[in-house]
């Protein structure tokens, strides 16, 4: 049972995400999904990423000394990730939260069930990339596995605002 219908638990298991255009979008992105982590660890654990040279990717996890929400895109030609701070037991409660990466050509901003946790000014246009499939879960299907369950993932050709991404958290 997911958060909204159904839902994948993810043990182990690889899906691919056959490329179409939407999901290369040089206007802007955001990168939605309930997630319900079954572990929390310091290692990355993706819940979306598309690696065609214009990488896209939205993950939970540490790096360095900062354990967080984290997106990917390369913007203006330069890959730019970011991150944002985030208490691993409200992640690691056994509950179902929303997290969303959202770039708009102004700003990259990182939610938690519909509220900013952060938020980076850079102006610019998405790299579009190529073809290849996307992995939801995982990185390329061999790595950085999500630990847990995924429920309405969503990836829109554009920048949502702050109130759109709090409506997508509040659907019952």
């Amino acid at each position: 049972k997911g958060r909204i219908g159904q839902a994948i638990h993810l043990a182990g298991v690889v899906i691919s995400a056959e490329d179409y255009e939407g999901l290369r979008s040089a206007k802007g992105t955001t990168i939605a999904a309930w997630i319900k982590p079954d572990k929390i660890t310091n290692g990355w654990q993706c819940i979306y990423r598309k690696e065609d040279g214009a990488r896209r990717l939205l993950a939970i996890g540490q790096d360095g000394p900062h354990w967080g929400i984290w997106c990917g895109f390369v913007i203006n030609g330069r890959y730019l990730e970011y991150g944002a701070s985030f208490d691993r037991k409200i992640l690691g409660d056994g509950k179902w939260h929303h997290l969303a990466a959202s770039f708009d050509g102004k700003a990259v901003a990182l939610y938690v069930d519909g509220k900013p946790i952060g938020n980076k000014s850079i102006s610019g246009s998405l790299s579009s990339g190529n073809n290849t499939p996307a992995f939801v879960g995982s990185y390329r299907g061999t790595g950085e596995h999500f630990q847990g369950a995924i429920d309405d993932l969503r990836i829109y050709s554009r920048g949502l605002a702050q109130v759109e991404v709090a409506k997508l958290a509040s659907t019952d």
